[in-house]
């Protein structure tokens, strides 16, 4: 059987970013711009560390 990771790079660019903001490793504006969105204007966005 084939186990090759059949995932598209903006797929495991996502899962990447989605690790690293749940790690707090990076923010939520860390993740709007490199997906090429534009921050949000509130502090906790800024936060690396999310409340759960």
């Amino acid at each position: 059987m084939n186990n090759k990771n059949n995932s598209t790079p903006a797929a495991t660019e996502t899962e990447i970013l989605l690790e690293q903001l749940k790690s707090g490793m990076i923010s939520v504006n860390d993740v709007r711009v490199k997906l090429g969105l534009k921050p949000l204007p509130i502090p906790e966005a800024n936060r690396k560390y999310l409340a759960n």
